[in-house]
């Protein structure tokens, strides 16, 4: 795999060189998968490879025209691979699949309320721990007494 990554590291220099500024936020952005396309037999075995770039929802939506985005991937690093029993079938642009998670309905609260009771919590963890809240409970039981309440 560290062969696969200098490549595409190599690409990556080039495509900002040459102001291909989409193509170099595919490879800073997607997460990079090397698949096995195919394999031929014939005079020692040749393995093809698919070179994957996965990306994330926005980054994913937000290409302008993803075939000629992989063109250009695919010809930086062809321009750089020299693996003749490796060669590269396709470099591929793929939406990375992820659970969306809508915190506002998971966790209803504000920063500032998520905050305070973060504090809260904090405050009983330790009059636990330290043994305060049996302190203050003792305190306030002895006070009721005194009053006879």
């Amino acid at each position: 795999m560290d062969y696969w990554k200098d490549l595409i590291s190599m690409a990556q220099r080039s495509l900002s060189e040459q102001g291909e500024n989409e193509a170099v936020s595919v490879i800073k952005n997607g997460k990079i998968d090397v698949r096995i396309n195919s394999h031929d037999n014939w005079n020692g075995g040749t393995d093809y490879w698919d070179i994957v770039f996965k990306l994330k929802y926005k980054g994913y939506t937000s290409l302008s025209n993803k075939s000629i985005v992989e063109e250009k991937l695919d010809n930086a690093i062809e321009s750089f691979h020299t693996d003749e029993f490796n060669p590269i079938a396709n470099v591929l642009i793929e939406p990375l699949i992820e659970r969306m998670i809508d915190w506002t309905v998971a966790y209803p609260e504000s920063k500032e309320s998520t905050i305070k009771l973060i504090l809260e919590e904090k405050r009983i963890l330790t009059e636990h721990a330290t043994g305060m809240a049996s302190f203050l409970k003792m305190t306030v039981q002895r006070r009721i007494i005194r009053k006879g309440i």
